[in-house]
């Protein structure tokens, strides 16, 4: 339960941040300093990984004691001899 929680916090939370370090990059290359720029843009990459990941993992939790079937719906008839 508790490792649910956490996944939601970095699922919500991470697209903050890369949003903040994107806009430092935007910002660093208005300045003109690149090498701020390189790892901000490093910085916000590996972010978008482990976003990725994240969500990944809260899929697999959410789905991973449903059926794979949308409905159960009623059972075609077999033909019996």
């Amino acid at each position: 339960m508790e490792i649910k929680l956490y996944i939601k916090y970095l699922v919500f939370g991470i697209p903050v941040l890369i949003i903040v370090f994107n806009q430092l990059a935007v910002y660093y290359g208005r300045q003109q300093v690149y090498d701020s720029r390189k790892w901000m843009h490093y910085i916000r990459n590996v972010l978008v990984l482990i976003w990725i990941i994240a969500v990944g993992i809260m899929l697999m939790h959410k789905y991973q004691d449903k059926p794979l079937t949308p409905y159960p719906g009623p059972r075609l008839p077999t033909k019996s001899k």
